[in-house]
């Protein structure tokens, strides 16, 4: 015969387990997608502007040039997880095209860009 003592507070108890368990596992999720977001930013994409056709000694063709370069680094940094109801992923995004745009410009290397990049920064840090 064996006897056996039941604990009325056992399923309570192992219930209580499970969501502890659960939640650390949720939590877990999380992080990591926030991780893999985080580094999808970070990840360099290229997107190849060319400019061969413009002058840069001409204003009117510097703008042309600097519109293409924020186009260029708004699709390099869409192309990642775009999820617009999510905050962290707009800061994100707007990380990632402000470090784009600034390489970019520097990769050119012309004043004129160096120039018209700079008068905009002042502008939009004036706006916030």
């Amino acid at each position: 015969m064996v006897l056996s003592h039941v604990d009325a507070a056992g399923p309570a108890r192992m219930l209580r387990a499970l969501m502890i368990a659960a939640a650390a596992m949720t939590l877990t999720f999380s992080a990591l997608q926030a991780k893999a977001q985080t580094s999808a930013y970070e990840e360099p994409t290229e997107v190849r502007v060319s400019y061969a056709d413009l002058d840069l000694s001409q204003q009117a063709d510097v703008g042309r040039l600097y519109a293409r370069l924020k186009l260029a680094a708004k699709r390099a940094c869409d192309s990642h997880v775009n999820d617009l109801r999510n905050l962290r992923v707009q800061h994100l995004q707007r990380q990632c095209y402000e470090r784009s745009l600034r390489m970019a410009v520097e990769q050119v290397e012309h004043v004129s860009i160096k120039a018209l990049y700079a008068a905009n920064m002042a502008s939009a840090s004036q706006r916030r």
